[in-house]
């Protein structure tokens, strides 16, 4: 009886720590962004095939953008239209809720992002 009710407080407080970890780490991402990563997808730049030795991608930390740069992407995320194009880029971007991403013609993107974009050879 006794042993039983101490695994019970030694439970209780395991999910009360796991609780309590998890809300810390949402508090502290709230409000802020991480990277955003683009890749190139269809087209010749695309790297040919998917599985296939050259890469290309790009990464910046959100803050390195500039205000107005981030309230487009922030719209863009927001809208989330449907891209039938066949080049086009695939942005992500480490939000509060974890990865976010969506597909846009290449007039979309900003040009600090383009920038970013380098190939390698696996």
């Amino acid at each position: 009886m006794i042993l039983r009710s101490i695994l019970l407080w030694i439970g209780l407080g395991l999910l009360l720590a796991c609780d309590a970890a998890a809300a810390g780490a949402q508090e502290a991402n709230r409000g802020t962004m991480g990277n955003i990563v683009i890749e190139p997808v269809g087209g010749y730049t695309g790297g040919a095939i998917p599985s296939g030795p050259v890469r290309e991608k790009g990464r910046i930390a959100w803050s390195a953008l500039s205000k107005a740069d981030q309230a487009h992407l922030d719209a863009l995320f927001a809208a989330r239209k449907p891209v039938n194009s066949n080049l086009r880029y695939r942005l992500t971007r480490d939000g509060p809720n974890g990865p976010e991403t969506i597909e846009v013609l290449p007039d979309e993107v900003p040009e600090a992002l383009i920038k970013s974009i380098k190939t390698t050879i696996d």
